[in-house]
């Protein structure tokens, strides 16, 4: 009994930090302009201005990639309970594994990201949420 109690604590603790890096990601989706709203990556329909230096590809990518983040983290805060996160956060979590920064074949996006400062960020994000499936034991 206190396994799953301490391991709900440690699972409850990572959430905690995924929401830090999460609000972190928001930050830095702006690029210190004042005019924000033309900045932001907007994580609807549309595909917002993330930056100068940020091609539209790239950009694609980060909204694609924010989504699934965003579905994911939804989908384990709302099961927060480990066995019932597992049975019904699969497929947010496979959409999430689709969307590896690692994975995406676009050198010149990878590029734009470093320059940017993102992809440490975004690799961050990545694996952190990859962790907190394994850590679990979702398998």
């Amino acid at each position: 009994m206190n396994y799953f109690v301490c391991k709900y604590s440690l699972i409850l603790a990572d959430m905690l930090k995924l929401f830090v890096i999460y609000v972190t990601v928001l930050f830095l989706s702006y690029s210190g302009s004042n005019e924000t709203a033309n900045n932001a990556l907007y994580l609807n329909d549309s595909l917002g201005n993330v930056g100068k230096s940020i091609k539209r590809e790239c950009a694609s990518f980060l909204k694609l990639f924010a989504n699934a983040t965003q579905h994911f983290n939804w989908c384990i805060v709302k099961h927060a309970k480990p066995l019932r996160m597992c049975e019904k956060c699969t497929a947010q979590y496979s959409t999430l594994l689709k969307r590896n920064p690692v994975n995406f074949n676009s050198s010149v996006c990878v590029d734009d990201l470093v320059k940017s400062e993102r992809f440490q960020v975004v690799m961050k994000v990545y694996d952190f949420q990859t962790g907190l499936w394994e850590s679990a034991h979702c398998g």
